[in-house]
């Protein structure tokens, strides 16, 4: 190997698959803001990374923004086959060391194309429980029987398997992925990016800043079953009627909840914000930030609330106990007991000092166990492994 071989740097070829929702183009999502988080957070490190999306989107705008490379290869219509053929091209034409699948799409074409274009290394990232999560009830089983059995049956094609949290690598342990191959990696997030008052954004909203705001930010999606928020919305017994709830996000539900929220007289109570790129000004509005979602990871929405000093309220599922320490940095329910998110919600709206401690511990547990730093350390470690550096 030649001295300028070995000088030259690693280059990562990242391939998120999303983007899409049965016909309808969504907003950046959970799995696209981890991977740009890692991104901002690998900048010291001598990586070249390209971009590869199956959808020019919002996505795809905000890595050109950040100064990434971005290659769009469409995805014509469902399971694709063409679409193998035309990553692995790609991945011989930018010569990629690595590549990095994110999501269940960009799995199943990545690790394939990965083998046809010259068996590059595969780093698969999971950032999501598959259960519970996709669309519709009528077409969820078939949609999530598919993705397990690919994810479980390619997974040896996979070099390593990085998880956002313990608690999603023991479950796809059990699903039958080797261990062996499976690493948590959880978000990393930066508290000082959380230094906005949320003034501008509450002015846009016409709240004042002695309401006090209850707010999400999320894909509007079956799986955050944002009804519920609306229902604890209608009873939240608001004594000097100055609370309301604001929904950060777009998605396929949008319109729905917005008749919903009508039909329920809750105009002037919800506010639909849309989607928003400026999550670090909006989060800051909250005075508690709320998640009604069936199942969950590590969103990290959930992480940018702690890092913001908001008290959390959240479901108990997935990876979010692993975060949020019940009562101490954060309070949790029972998945589906909206009767105890109300009471804790109750409880918080009369103790803003209860609201103030729990968010001065939330930004100290992200300080130290989800810092940019330690996610790119991990992450960076794992490219150098399997790209045998």
């Amino acid at each position: 190997m030649s001295l300028a071989q070995v000088n030259k740097p690693l280059k990562i070829l990242h391939v998120i698959g999303g983007g899409e929702f049965f016909g309808r183009r969504l907003p950046i999502g959970g799995a696209a803001a981890y991977l740009f988080l890692l991104l901002d957070a690998l900048r010291a490190e001598a990586f070249e990374h390209v971009l590869v999306f199956f959808y020019d989107g919002p996505s795809a705008n905000a890595a050109r923004e950040r100064g990434y490379k971005v290659r769009i290869l469409p995805k014509r219509f469902g399971k694709d086959p063409t679409l193998v053929f035309r990553l692995a091209g790609l991945m011989r034409r930018e010569s990629a060391d690595v590549v990095s699948t994110n999501l269940t799409d960009a799995d199943f074409y990545g690790r394939l194309a990965a083998r046809l274009g010259g068996g590059r290394a595969v780093v698969s990232t999971m950032h999501s429980f598959i259960r519970g999560t996709m669309g519709h009830e009528r077409e969820r089983r078939f949609r999530e029987t598919l993705s397990l059995w690919h994810e479980v049956r390619l997974s040896p094609l996979s070099d390593r398997i990085i998880t956002v949290c313990d608690t999603l690598a023991g479950e796809l342990h059990r699903l039958g992925i080797d261990a062996m191959r499976l690493i948590a990696v959880p978000p990393g997030v930066d508290p000082q990016r959380f230094s906005s008052d949320g003034s501008r954004f509450r002015r846009e909203l016409g709240i004042d800043a002695a309401t006090r705001v209850i707010g999400t930010v999320g894909r509007l999606a079956p799986a955050k079953n944002y009804p519920a928020l609306l229902d604890i919305a209608r009873r939240l017994d608001d004594r000097q009627g100055r609370t309301v709830f604001v929904v950060a996000g777009d998605g396929p539900q949008k319109d729905n909840l917005m008749r919903l929220a009508a039909e329920r007289g809750l105009d002037g109570k919800v506010f639909f914000a849309g989607w928003r790129a400026d999550v670090e000004n909006v989060i800051p509005a909250f005075d508690i930030f709320m998640l009604t979602s069936r199942t969950e990871a590590m969103p990290i929405t959930l992480l940018e609330a702690m890092a913001a000093a908001k008290a959390v309220v959240v479901p108990r599922v997935g990876g979010i106990p692993e975060a949020v320490d019940n009562g101490i940095n954060g309070f949790t329910y029972p998945a589906g007991n909206y009767e105890n998110a109300l009471e804790i919600l109750q409880r918080l709206l009369d103790d803003r000092g209860l609201c103030r401690e729990t968010g001065r511990r939330a930004v100290e547990t992200v300080s130290a166990r989800y810092s940019p730093a330690a996610m790119a350390k991990s992450t960076a470690g794992i490219y150098r492994e399997v790209g045998g550096i």
